[in-house]
């Protein structure tokens, strides 16, 4: 059987201590960012092959004014390290903040839809931490 050609490895809730986090010189604030989640999928797809600005929820609004993935990050198969866009081949991470995300409703990927668990998962793994920098908006 076929494998997917997306897979969701996890959605999670951000700490203070999870991420690197910027915005304008203040530290952490976990009220500034209740409303942000970190979403890791695995892609088994050469990247030429994925808009990444195409995945999104569903929304009243058109295609290129949902939300859509924020500071997104390339990793290797296993997550583990960080590669550079002229370094990636297929399968691959991608890690990407996503704002305002509705557990009740799928991703919509070019691959079809994706679906949420119920709720994220607390913090982020420790294999991420230090890899993934949150930028506020």
């Amino acid at each position: 059987m076929n494998k997917p050609l997306i897979d969701l490895i996890g959605v999670y809730r951000l700490d203070d201590d999870d991420i690197d986090y910027e915005y304008y010189g203040e530290v952490f604030n976990p009220q500034n960012a209740q409303n942000v989640y970190l979403v890791e999928m695995l892609i088994r797809k050469p990247l030429t092959e994925v808009s990444i600005g195409e995945i999104t929820q569903e929304s009243d609004l058109p295609l290129g004014y949902r939300q859509a993935p924020y500071d997104e990050v390339f990793l290797n198969e296993q997550g583990t390290e960080v590669i550079s866009e002229k370094g990636i081949t297929s399968p691959f991470r991608l890690a990407f903040f996503f704002h305002y995300l509705d557990f009740e409703k799928p991703m919509k990927t070019p691959f079809g839809d994706v679906v949420l668990p119920s709720c994220p998962d607390n913090g982020i793994p420790s294999r991420l931490k230090g890899k993934i920098k949150y930028v506020e908006p």
